[in-house]
């Protein structure tokens, strides 16, 4: 049998129980360091134990203190003094300096250092799972990230001094290059009704299926709030998730005297066929559902059967005006005319009781429809006769009329 048992020391103690154990060898392909870890003695006799020549270390993460890591060669990183960043961001030369505590000074401290030396706004400085330095510039060769060095710092001139500078060499470069943006322009409404025209540009960012995206507006119009964010897709081309920079959506200021701008983006369902997608095509970006509206002027009304006056605007929008309210009285007899079929509350009548139709057990407006006569049919009758007794005089007179030229007729013969 065979017992493996990890040290503090981080190296591995093996014990032979019943057999000798002879050219005891761990190797990974490809790992010198790991396998230069794994050194034993050629035989461990049986009944005694042997531990590994060096120790064996795990990769680094982010919370690990800079003074408790070790170099790719096993040895302690020998930091004493303050940490200086340098090297270019496209064709402008980039430094910053890291204050070193032993105590508290981590190894994420670090790649926070490193991001606000180079400027870095869209893209990341990350610890990857090799305990690597990964880092991710902007989009574009303006922004490429070249000749970075990492160095402790002489106090008395500040000067770089290699006292790590082999524990942190960048072995992998990848060229910038500039990536193809697709924008989409939409019309937005301000509170005056006037237009404007709202830009969303889209950059394809370091990373398979990853977007960002940095909104603009025409005219004087300043962004103030969640004018940028991401966009990550699934290997199926389905949007996973989709940010905003603020959390209460794109505030905008017009500057025209306009009420400030609240813009909702919605992409729509997360992993839907009908949300943001994306396709190895040409683009579509589009706007596809907007609820702002221009400026309109009122072209008609109509009445529903409850009294509501609905207007119809010139720009499409329709919108509620006001709405028809009936009275009731106690004694509707009581009512005083005052003309055509015009009434008057009195003391007879009571107090109107003011209802919308279809409540309190009221009845229904009948739009559209030509009421019927309500009119006094007794005055009516009267008027009638009258003008029957005008029209019977006035046929009298077309009679005797015909008379006296029927006898002048007869006359002349």
């Amino acid at each position: 049998g065979i017992t493996v048992t990890v040290l503090d020391t981080g190296q591995l103690e093996v014990t032979a129980a019943g057999n000798d154990i002879e050219d005891l060898k761990l190797r990974v392909e490809g790992r010198l360091e790991f396998n230069a870890a794994f050194s034993n003695d050629p035989v461990i006799e049986a009944g005694t134990s042997d531990r590994t020549n060096s120790s064996l270390f795990t990769p680094a993460v982010g919370t690990n203190l800079l003074s408790e890591l070790y170099n790719s060669s096993g040895s302690r990183l020998d930091l004493n003094r303050d940490i200086e960043i340098s090297g270019s961001c496209g064709s402008e030369g980039k430094s910053g300096t890291l204050a070193y505590d032993p105590v508290t000074t981590t190894l994420n401290d670090l790649a926070n250092a490193m991001y606000s030396t180079f400027d870095i706004t869209f893209g990341s400085v990350e610890i990857n799972n090799r305990g690597c330095i990964e880092i991710n510039g902007d989009q574009g060769a303006d922004f490429a990230i070249t000749g970075v060095k990492i160095n402790s710092v002489d106090d008395s001139s500040l000067a770089g001094t290699p006292v790590f500078d082999t524990a942190f060499q960048f072995t992998e470069q990848y060229e910038a290059r500039d990536n193809t943006t697709y924008g989409v322009t939409t019309m937005v409404y301000d509170s005056l009704g006037g237009v404007h025209n709202l830009t969303l540009n889209f950059s394809k960012r370091y990373g398979e299926n990853y977007w960002t995206w940095v909104a603009s507006i025409d005219g004087m119009g300043e962004i103030l709030e969640g004018g940028s964010g991401t966009a990550q897709f699934t290997s199926d081309g389905f949007l996973s998730s989709f940010s905003i920079s603020s959390s209460g959506g794109m505030v905008i200021d017009l500057q025209n005297g306009s009420e400030l701008l609240n813009i909702n983006i919605d992409p729509g369902e997360i992993g839907a066929g009908s949300s943001l997608m994306q396709y190895n095509s040409d683009t579509s970006l589009r706007s596809r559902d907007l609820n702002g509206q221009g400026m309109g002027s009122l072209e008609t009304i109509s009445i529903d059967r409850s009294g509501v006056i609905n207007g119809q605007f010139s720009n499409g929008m329709n919108r509620d005006l006001a709405q028809i309210a009936m009275a009731d009285f106690n004694n509707p007899s009581g009512l005083n005319r005052v003309g055509e079929n015009m009434f008057i509350l009195s003391p007879n009548s009571g107090v109107a009781n003011t209802v919308y139709a279809g409540t309190n057990a009221r009845g229904m407006i009948t739009p559209g429809e030509l009421e019927m006569s309500n009119v006094d049919l007794a005055g009516q009758f009267t008027e009638m006769i009258t003008a029957q007794r005008g029209f019977q005089a006035n046929a009298r007179i077309i009679s005797v009329g015909d008379q006296m030229l029927t006898e002048l007729v007869n006359l002349k013969k």
